[in-house]
């Protein structure tokens, strides 16, 4: 009982560690790394090859294949690599005729600023643990899944030349999944559970103050800020089989159900106090409704020797449930902000391999092929994404007496995206000349990514 209260223990002080889970790695702003195992094979045979307890989550029938009560702990250390390059423009229009006088003469100006703020890198570097622990009572096992699926962060600086568009944008989860698993025969087990699931989000722009006079930017009055925020707790399920036709062959088959949230919490503006009087930059309550996507995943092992194992895995996950993200005012439901995302579903498929050198030793390596859920068209600064390429290597030592340790390497060639064109990429906002001033951001970013993954199993 007191080895069980540690274990409790230990995952509860996981739950605060996912708390600081910063970044998405899979497509969208989805993460993937929750396991060390996984990740130096791309992920394949995700769905059923239970080679490590983060089964508990990707599919919980594959508890069956583990004797006695484990517990594990991971953590992936996230480097990204995001530029940009492009230029910005700021457009006054004005009522026609136009009243005199004329505050500034109508027409296009630069909007100023950096490309990327000093430099560095947009997205930042994040760890990201993952806790499992299972108990073993024969032919059913139970266990519980403590990860983080989905995290974002960017981050311009404040001279960034789409500043009106986006600053920040943080977007936070943490998941504690629940699960059982029933061993039905020889050939055939099952499992499913639950998901009670935390989700934040935190976004952040600069106002173009001058321009609601209808002059270029920062020539009259400083740019405000606005900031929303909101976060929620929902609850989801997902299920699993993993069958074995013949021996060494296994498929396995796995369900993930939409989450919904309505996160709940305020927008806050910093104006000048000659601008603070107006409607449109009061603080209040607002909310905002978020569905996570749904995936279903189809896996299979395959064991060609004693030293090999082949594996592959294709996942479809349900991303056009994701169309805009739009804050309201609680108390009178006028929009905050509104911008479209029209997400579309999309695949991840991967192939590895594991090669078991001796008793203790074992390497593994894949690739993967991860499509993004954003269409060009609708690409924002808050997520420039695009599709990724993975290659991955990773290595296994077992101590025996129920400990091993395992580690992972993989680089994302990532598809480099173009925001020049998106609908994304104007902000238009009405002026005191009786028109627009609208900011136009035009470029393209360049992204990489290398994740380094380590992780313990231990019985107890």
């Amino acid at each position: 009982m007191k080895t069980w209260i540690g274990t409790s223990a230990w995952l509860a002080t996981s739950v605060v560690a996912l708390l600081a889970t910063q970044r998405a790695d899979a497509s969208g702003f989805a993460i993937r790394e929750n396991s060390a195992v996984g990740l130096g094979s791309a992920f394949s045979g995700n769905a059923s090859s239970a080679q490590d307890l983060a089964t508990i989550f990707t599919n919980p029938a594959g508890m069956s294949y583990f004797q006695g009560n484990q517990a594990e702990a991971s953590g992936s250390l996230i480097l990204p690599h995001t530029t940009f390059s492009g230029s910005s423009t700021s457009s006054v229009t004005a009522a026609n005729p136009l009243p005199p006088p004329a505050f500034v003469p109508v027409g296009t100006f630069p909007t100023g600023g950096s490309n990327n703020g000093s430099g560095s890198s947009i997205a930042q570097t994040a760890f990201i643990p993952a806790a499992y622990a299972m108990m073993d009572f024969g032919n059913w096992k139970a266990g519980l899944a403590i990860t983080a699926p989905f995290g974002l962060v960017t981050d311009y600086a404040d001279d960034f030349q789409g500043r009106y568009l986006g600053i920040r944008s943080s977007v936070m989860s943490v998941d504690v999944n629940p699960n059982v698993a029933y061993k039905v025969n020889n050939w055939l087990s099952v499992g499913g559970g639950i998901s009670v699931q935390y989700f934040s989000g935190d976004f952040t722009q600069l106002i173009n103050i001058s321009g609601l006079v209808g002059a270029p930017p920062n020539t009259v009055l400083p740019d405000g800020r606005a900031r929303v925020f909101g976060n929620d707790v929902g609850v989801g399920y997902n299920f699993g089989v993993i069958a074995e036709p013949m021996e060494g062959t296994r498929v396995g088959l796995t369900y993930r159900s939409r989450i919904q949230h309505t996160l709940d919490g305020n927008v806050d503006f910093s104006v000048p106090a000659a601008v603070a009087a107006n409607p449109a930059f009061r603080s209040a309550h607002a909310q905002a409704s978020l569905t996570t996507p749904m995936n279903a995943s189809i896996g299979l092992t395959q064991v060609i020797s004693p030293q090999w194992t082949v594996s592959a895995e294709a996942e479809w996950t349900g991303w056009s449930s994701f169309s805009d993200l739009a804050f309201r005012r609680s108390d009178d439901g006028s929009v905050i902000s509104d911008q479209p995302q029209n997400y579309r579903d999309t695949w991840f498929l991967s192939l590895g391999a594991n090669y078991k050198y001796d008793d203790h030793w074992s390497f593994r390596g894949g690739v993967a092929w991860d499509q993004s859920p954003v269409r060009q068209n609708f690409l924002t600064v808050r997520l420039p994404d695009n599709d990724r390429y993975w290659v991955s290597l990773g290595l296994g030592y077992d101590f025996g007496n129920g400990i091993k340790l395992d580690a992972g390497y993989a680089h994302l060639f990532v598809s480099n995206p173009s925001i020049s064109g998106s609908v994304n990429a104007i902000s238009a906002e009405p002026n005191l000349l009786g028109g627009f001033t609208a900011s136009t951001l035009s470029g393209n970013y360049s992204a990489s990514i290398d994740i380094i993954s380590a992780q313990v199993r231990f019985g107890f």
